[in-house]
């Protein structure tokens, strides 16, 4: 490859990474990407919740179940004592017993039924509260859904102009001289994606620094024996347009 190509290749390998650059910060911002970010924790909050009002729930159900199941024994006492009452009508003594023994069952029954009655009511509320709980889920996931669609079209469509000018950026790399190619790329590493840059009117397209007279002479004649410059103040691949 002579001058005349080299030149126009490596100006046009510089304007492929200043696009690539522009459209990978694009990509990186996408609106879409901070509102899932935002959603994502909104869901992780709400699912902590939702672990919690579940916890709430199954101790609610292991109570009732537990007053339920003392109830039904303590049902069955009294069945019992009444049994043994009748059994003992002639002895005023023991049906003075067992009758003030069926008043504290019979107490403790109602005191049962109470309790029952008071978690039926808190776990009603409860399921209200994760009912409302799993709406706002719901929404949430139709928001993502909604969301992520956007930004994998939007997303797409940037990717695409990235791997065409990779592709192209690639097949241009393999057209020049190995050193050139490898001295091109040190320097794009060094200087955040752009390798080289234009000599326009004594300026430095890279760093926009003037040159010196004696600092454009030596670069011109860089580039009249090897094709490129280099600037002495950023250090670039120079090039003439």
């Amino acid at each position: 490859m002579n001058n005349s190509q080299l030149q126009p290749t490596l100006l046009r390998l510089t304007s492929i990474d200043c696009e690539l650059l522009r459209l990978q910060t694009r990509y990186d911002v996408l609106p879409q990407k901070n509102k899932l970010a935002d959603l994502d924790k909104k869901k992780a909050d709400l699912d902590e919740r939702a672990q919690q009002l579940q916890q709430m729930r199954t101790n609610l159900d292991n109570k009732l179940e537990s007053l339920n199941a003392e109830g039904e024994l303590v049902q069955e006492r009294i069945i019992l004592e009444q049994g043994r009452m009748e059994e003992n009508s002639a002895n005023y003594k023991e049906v003075a017993r067992l009758s003030a023994e069926i008043e504290t069952l019979t107490r403790r029954l109602e005191k049962l039924d109470y309790d029952s009655n008071s978690l039926q009511e808190k776990c009603q509320e409860l399921k209200g509260v994760q009912a409302e709980l799993e709406k706002r889920q719901r929404a949430i996931a139709d928001m993502e859904e909604q969301l992520q669609a956007s930004w994998q079209a939007d997303g797409t469509k940037l990717l695409e102009e990235i791997e065409q000018l990779g592709t192209e950026r690639q097949a241009l790399g393999t057209t020049l001289p190995a050193e050139i190619w490898e001295r091109y790329e040190a320097s794009r590493a060094k200087h955040n994606g752009i390798g080289a840059a234009a000599l326009q009117e004594g300026l430095c397209d890279g760093c926009h620094m003037s040159l010196t007279e004696g600092q454009l002479a030596r670069v011109r004649q860089q580039i009249a024996s090897e094709g490129v410059g280099e600037c002495p103040c950023c250090h670039r691949m120079l090039v003439l347009p």
